[in-house]
């Protein structure tokens, strides 16, 4: 699947924002991958957890706090793996 071939790059640093559009990448500098991932995608993803240094916007049908402290906050995801 050479779909993603464009952006692809193993030593990159990859951040991840959960939004309602179409799931999409983006290269947004030679080390910096950019994923917009929809939200009924992130099971897709085989993630059981979400980390993130920022407070996450609820969203029980996806995902719930297990953990909020130090600015860091953690979610479990809803998909059944």
């Amino acid at each position: 699947m050479e779909r993603y071939n464009d952006v692809y790059n193993r030593y990159s640093h990859v951040a991840v924002k959960l939004y309602n559009e179409k799931t999409k990448f983006e290269l947004m500098q030679e080390d910096l991958i950019l994923i917009s991932l929809n939200y009924d995608d992130i099971c897709i993803t085989g993630a059981n957890y979400l980390v993130s240094n920022k407070e996450l916007e609820e969203n029980e049908k996806y995902y719930t706090k297990v953990y909020d402290k130090y600015n860091s906050y953690i979610y479990k995801t809803t998909c059944s793996n």
